[in-house]
């Protein structure tokens, strides 16, 4: 009896785990959506830190889920918006939501389809690290190819350096690569980014008790970085603890104007 290729193999364990991924990782809908208000002080600040003022650019959301990112960005004033997502599960709770630009595909196959320079921002929140290295960079190479010239991708996922990031790197099943700031950089500039910057996944200041959480985070994080100078003799103010990190790729503009 034949049990396919590996490829194949793949595709059919992520068909079983993707079909009811609210279910099996998270819990349920009602559950997650409870959580949109709690994430809107983090997805406020992503928001304002990382997006461009003009409310009518073109933004694709890739792997959106029931679009909590996408429901924050509506209610800033973005207008042309898509979100896509391989769980109907998961469109269905974006559509519960009211974002009917909600569509479910699959992300390599819509990209595949999807017209050159068609966006000005691609966001992948928590996806990369759910593909294959050689699928990560072929996402990345089908990303770079979608985004208008001076177009940026933002990117959130496990840090592989970060302290306590196992929790994240092996709290899903789904998970097949993890990336740090260096080797997400490399992959990036393979695709032909021409400038990533990556940050801290840290704590949002919005009351007296996440306040506190940024204040002793800041305090931990030195001795951290500390021990990790005496352990290595580096010194690079560049090193991201945390364990969950953001990056921000631009597609450089023709003939390298910024």
């Amino acid at each position: 009896m034949s049990l396919g290729t590996s490829s194949e193999q793949r595709e059919t364990y992520r068909e079983l785990l993707y079909r009811d991924y609210l279910a099996t990782h998270s819990g349920d809908l009602g559950e997650a959506r409870r959580s949109l208000h709690g994430a809107g002080p983090y997805l406020r600040r992503l928001i304002r830190k990382f997006l461009p003022q003009d409310r009518n650019i073109r933004i694709l959301e890739l792997g959106c889920g029931y679009g909590a990112l996408l429901y924050w960005l509506t209610q800033a004033g973005y207008r042309c918006l898509e979100g896509i997502d391989r769980s109907p599960e998961q469109v269905e709770g974006a559509h519960q939501l009211g974002l009917d630009f909600v569509r479910q595909d699959d992300l390599m196959a819509h990209l595949a389809k999807r017209a050159s320079a068609s966006c000005d921002v691609v966001i992948a929140f928590d996806v990369l690290e759910h593909f294959a290295k050689e699928e990560a960079l072929l996402f990345s190479d089908r990303v770079f190819r979608a985004l208008a010239p001076g177009g940026i991708f933002i990117i959130h996922l496990p840090n592989g350096e970060g302290i306590f990031s196992g929790a994240v790197v092996y709290g899903d099943f789904t998970h097949e690569v993890t990336l740090t700031r260096k080797s997400l950089g490399q992959m990036l500039r393979c695709s032909g980014f021409s400038q990533v910057n990556t940050y801290e996944d840290t704590p949002v200041v919005h009351g007296m008790v996440s306040a506190g959480r940024y204040l002793m985070w800041k305090a931990f994080r030195t001795l951290l970085r500390l021990g990790y100078a005496a352990e290595t003799g580096d010194i690079d103010p560049g090193l991201i603890l945390t364990r969950n990190l953001l990056a921000v790729a631009r597609k450089g503009l023709p003939g390298g104007q910024r």
